[in-house]
């Protein structure tokens, strides 16, 4: 039988995109587990995430230290670390630890693609990122990630010190399930993901508005916020500011009901 644990996880970035979208497929399933947990991040957010789950296996506490700020790394909440500290274990979805902890230490390092796409950072910034990189692989136990791939990026820069396994994203409770009745489809190319030019979105652009010039009638929708895009493709944000805005829309942020 396994056996009940204490899991202190860092819920800070929980109502974010990226990682909180991988942290908001986890949470629903860590909570229905036979373990007790800690949480730390906003309660508003933790409570809503969750809100028919057995308050005793869940202790919230409020903080709002800015993950890799100088505040997390030397002048982490006292009363919040002695809590983590208590724990059997610490889980952060991220390569970002705090100062002074001391229970066993497990992360997800969902990719490491600043040292291969340097042209993302600054050097400086590089360094700090790989710098936080080695620090959370040093002291982990386990390190997660979400694909093969990502696997083999990490144990080339970081080596195989400590073992790194595969546990892909969980599905949302929102997202399961079938189609929602009385969907009918649309001419729509749909795109979900960070706008951020690493995602692949200038290319998109490119291959949308070539399609569009030969007779294509679809629209493309954009799951996500207009004034976040960023890109060094100076071409596709001219295209963009030109377009039909009838040909591309961006949604904003949906919640997970209206996503699917």
């Amino acid at each position: 039988m396994l056996k009940a644990v204490r899991i202190a996880i860092d819920c800070r970035l929980a109502d974010s995109s990226g990682v909180g979208v991988y942290l908001r497929g986890c949470l629903p399933y860590f909570l229905e587990s036979p373990h007790t947990f800690t949480l730390f991040g906003d309660p508003a957010v933790l409570h809503g995430l969750a809100p028919d789950a057995d308050e005793r296996k869940r202790e919230i506490i409020p903080c709002a230290v800015r993950p890799f700020s100088l505040s997390e790394l030397c002048a982490f909440p006292r009363r919040l670390r002695d809590a983590i500290n208590r724990a059997d274990r610490y889980y952060s979805p991220y390569f970002n630890l705090p100062g002074g902890i001391t229970a066993p230490v497990y992360t997800t390092i969902h990719d490491i693609i600043f040292p291969d796409m340097p042209e993302l950072t600054s050097r400086a910034g590089l360094a700090a990122r790989m710098w936080f990189y080695r620090r959370a692989f040093r002291r982990s136990r386990t390190v997660f990630t979400v694909s093969q791939f990502s696997k083999s990026r990490i144990a080339h820069f970081l080596g195989n010190a400590a073992p790194i396994v595969v546990t892909r994203s969980a599905v949302q409770p929102a997202l399961q399930g079938g189609a929602p009745k009385g969907v009918t489809k649309k001419e729509t190319v749909l795109f979900i993901g960070n706008i951020k030019k690493h995602k692949g979105l200038p290319c998109l652009l490119d291959g949308f508005f070539r399609a569009r010039a030969e007779g294509l009638a679809h629209r493309l929708v954009i799951v996500g916020e207009k004034d976040n895009f960023r890109s060094s493709d100076a071409g596709s944000l001219r295209d963009l500011a030109h377009t039909d805005p009838s040909a591309v829309e961006f949604t904003g942020r949906v919640p997970p009901e209206s996503l699917k």
